[in-house]
């Protein structure tokens, strides 16, 4: 799965719904609207693209955006209702807030050498370092009260607390014992409230969004776009669903 820039040269080989069957053989890039098609905030086709000299086909499925007024598109092979390939392509950038905690928190974009074995060793401390956020994930989560709350954690905001907390772990890891760990673990859950996402009453989550379209009943617009209860009106959705994304 993947974001399709707006100079990629995908030609359209079958269109599936959103869009006048007259637009097959166009490039997507040189489709322009004035207006999003009418009942289509989804746009499902298969278009072909060259790789290394030869065409391959691929799905294609593009997400009506109010705010700029335009289709943002998708690259997929996935077999799954085109719906969801927003939520799944969100979830895709949770491996990359990963990196990006590493750096941010874990120093592993400080590297004061050019010595491979160093910079191995250094990159390798900072992921043993990151596995330590798992310790404070789980005693956290269970503390949570409520499940929004637990879809709303943040990867960033545990490794900022683990950081904080490296003293205590680095207490305990040199002096093993029932003390140490208890004081670790009394300090962990002093940060609990600090672990989620404070706006996740105003704005969805990847988990959110994903819990929503797995769990409940999906609720069709004309769009057959995913229709979130809270937002009753659809078009303050659609900005938000934008202008929110993480």
């Amino acid at each position: 799965m993947s974001r399709i820039k707006k100079n990629a040269s995908i030609t359209i080989t079958k269109i599936i719904r959103g869009i006048a069957k007259k637009n097959i053989g166009k490039g997507i890039k040189n489709l322009t609207y004035k207006r999003r098609a009418r009942g289509s905030f989804i746009v499902e086709l298969e278009g072909s693209i060259a790789i290394e000299k030869s065409m391959h086909s691929f799905r294609v499925i593009g997400f009506w955006n109010p705010a700029t007024r335009i289709y943002h598109w998708y690259l997929t092979n996935l077999n799954v209702p085109a719906v969801a390939i927003y939520p799944l392509y969100r979830i895709r950038w949770t491996l990359e807030l990963v990196f990006k905690s590493c750096k941010q928190s874990l120093n592993m974009n400080q590297i004061p050498s050019s010595c491979t074995n160093i910079i191995e060793s250094l990159l390798l401390a900072s992921l043993v370092a990151h596995l330590a956020t798992h310790s404070v994930l789980e005693l956290t989560v269970e503390c949570l009260d409520k499940k929004e709350k637990i879809l709303a954690v943040s990867i960033q905001r545990v490794t900022k607390v683990t950081t904080i907390l490296a003293p205590e772990f680095i207490q305990f890891l040199t002096r093993p014992n029932g003390i140490y760990l208890q004081n670790l673990i009394r300090k962990i859950l002093m940060f609990v409230n600090e672990i989620f996402d404070p706006n996740y009453k105003k704005r969805l989550t990847v988990l959110q969004s994903l819990e929503k379209l797995i769990v409940k009943k999906r609720k069709k617009s004309k769009g057959k776009i995913l229709y979130f209860p809270q937002y009753k009106n659809k078009r303050v959705h659609e900005k938000l669903r934008w202008k929110k994304a993480a």
